[in-house]
C-alpha cells in the first residue's frame, strides 16, 4: 500500500553541480518522511543530473524529469506542479536549502489551522565573493507581522503596511488543492515570475498565515538569477507582472487599496527605468499574447514622449505660459523627465507636489517638495503638471478637479 504524499518538493535544476548535493541533503534528511522530491533538469550542461541520479539510487522518493531544452524557472516549476501528488507543495531552488524541520513544521501548522498558504522567513548564506549583498538581510527577516490565521488579503495588508512583502516563492508553502482550484501557476517565459504568482496566491487565499521562523536558506552567489545583470528580458517580465497584477487588483477589494496600488506602481516605475536602458531591444513578438503587446505599445508611446525631455505639445506649452506658478505633481522617474522638459522650454517651477510628504524628501532635483494642502491654500494662477504613473493619475486628477485647480498631464489623452 502506497503511503500518501504529504508534501511535494519541486526543484528546478540548471547547472548547479556545485550546490545540488547540499540542496538534496537538506530535503532528503527532513524530519517529515512522507514527501516526494521532484527534480526537473532544465537542460543542464554540467554534471547536475548525474549527481541527482546518484541520490535516486539511495532514495526512491526522488523523481527525475528533464526538459528537452532550457525553458526557465516558470515552465519548469509548472512541470513539477503538474505531476505533484502531495497535499501541499513547496518550491525550492537548487542552489538553496531548507532547515531539517522545515517541512514537518509547515505541514503540521497547515494541517492544524487548515490554511491555504504559509509565509515564513529565511536566513542567508553569502559566498565570500558576494559580501556586498549583506545589506539584503532585512528583506528576508520580517517584523511587525501578526502570526494569527487571517485572510490572504489581510496578511498582504500587513506586509505592505510594514513594507516587507517578499515575493520569494521558496518562502511560501501552499495547498496543492488551493492552487489547482484557483488555477494558479507560474507565467511561462518571463523573469520575475514570483511577483505575479505570489500576488495572485495571497490575494485569493481564504486562510493564510505568517510564521516567524527561518526555515529557508537563500544562497547569495555570483551567476545566480538574483545577482545576474539585467537585460530586456527583465523589462518583459516586469511589464507582464504589472499588467496582470493591475487586472487582478481591479477584480478584488482590499483593506487599503492605496497600499496595493502603491506596491503595483513600483513595478511600473521599474518598467520605466528598465525601458530607458533596454527599450530599443524589445521585439513585440517577445510578449506572450496580444493584450500584453497592446498595453506595452501604449506604455512605449508614452515613455518615448516624456523621455524625450518631457516633450510637450504646442497647445500644452501655450497653456503653461498662461500661469505664473508651475508645480510638478510627483517625484518619480516620470517627474524627473517632465522637469527636464520644462527646463528645456525655459520654464521655472515653484516646486514638486505630493499627496503626503511623510514618505518623501523635502527637496527633489533642487526644488522644494510641497504637500498638496500647502499649494491648495493659495492656488491663484497655479498650474499643476501631473507627472505620475497611469496607476495614480486618475486619482490625482479627481483631487485637482475637486479643488478647481488647473492642470495638464504628461500625456495628451486627458
Amino acid at each position: 500500500m502506497d503511503i500518501a504524499v504529504k508534501v511535494s518538493v519541486i526543484i528546478p535544476i540548471y547547472n548547479v553541480e556545485r550546490y545540488i548535493e547540499e540542496c538534496l541533503e537538506s530535503v532528503t534528511f527532513q524530519k517529515l518522511k512522507e514527501i516526494e522530491i521532484i527534480c526537473i533538469n532544465d537542460a543542464s550542461t554540467d554534471n547536475s543530473e548525474e549527481i541527482v541520479r546518484r541520490y535516486i539510487e539511495c532514495d526512491k522518493r526522488i523523481v527525475l524529469m528533464r526538459n528537452d531544452c532550457n525553458r526557465g524557472l516558470a515552465y519548469t516549476r509548472n512541470v513539477g506542479l503538474s505531476v505533484a501528488k502531495g497535499k501541499y507543495v513547496y518550491f525550492l531552488d537548487s542552489d538553496d536549502k531548507i532547515s531539517l524541520d522545515a517541512l514537518s513544521n509547515l505541514y503540521e501548522y497547515a494541517e492544524t489551522n487548515q490554511v491555504d498558504g504559509i509565509f515564513f522567513d529565511a536566513s542567508l548564506l553569502i559566498d565570500d565573493s558576494m559580501l556586498e549583498y549583506e545589506n539584503v538581510y532585512q528583506l528576508y527577516q520580517r517584523s511587525g507581522i501578526s502570526e494569527n490565521v487571517q485572510s490572504g488579503k489581510q496578511l498582504l495588508h500587513q506586509f505592505l503596511k510594514n513594507n516587507n512583502f517578499q515575493a520569494s516563492v521558496p518562502q511560501q508553502f501552499w495547498s496543492r488543492a488551493f492552487l489547482e482550484k484557483n488555477r494558479i501557476k507560474f507565467f511561462d517565459g518571463i523573469l520575475h515570475e514570483d511577483e505575479l504568482f505570489s500576488f495572485q496566491a495571497i490575494t485569493l487565499a481564504i486562510k493564510a498565515c505568517y510564521i516567524k521562523e527561518r526555515l529557508f536558506v537563500r544562497r547569495i552567489r555570483a551567476g545566480s538569477i538574483t545577482t545576474s545583470g539585467q537585460s530586456y528580458k527583465n523589462l518583459i517580465g516586469v511589464w507582464t507582472c504589472f499588467y496582470y497584477m493591475v487586472l487582478l487588483a481591479e477584480e478584488n477589494e482590499y483593506e487599503d487599496r492605496n497600499l496595493v496600488d502603491s506596491y503595483i506602481a513600483r513595478l511600473y516605475n521599474r518598467a520605466a527605468n528598465l525601458y530607458e536602458q533596454y527599450g530599443d531591444e524589445i521585439d513585440l513578438n517577445d510578449f506572450a499574447n496580444k493584450r500584453l503587446v497592446e498595453s506595452f505599445q501604449i506604455f512605449r508611446a508614452t515613455q518615448r514622449r516624456y523621455m524625450a525631455y518631457g516633450l510637450f505639445s504646442e497647445s500644452q506649452l501655450e497653456e503653461i505660459r498662461k500661469h505664473s506658478k508651475i508645480y510638478v505633481y510627483g517625484t518619480g522617474s516620470i517627474a524627473r523627465s517632465v522637469i527636464e522638459g520644462l527646463i528645456h522650454n525655459n520654464f521655472l517651477i515653484e516646486g514638486f507636489v505630493v499627496t503626503k510628504s511623510s514618505n518623501n524628501e523635502r527637496v527633489f532635483k533642487g526644488h522644494r517638495v510641497y504637500e498638496f494642502n500647502e499649494i491648495n491654500a493659495n492656488c491663484t494662477d497655479v498650474l499643476v503638471v501631473v507627472a505620475t504613473s497611469l496607476l495614480h493619475q486618475n486619482n490625482i486628477i479627481s483631487l485637482l478637479k475637486k479643488h478647481k485647480m488647473q492642470y495638464i498631464c504628461w500625456q495628451d489623452n486627458h
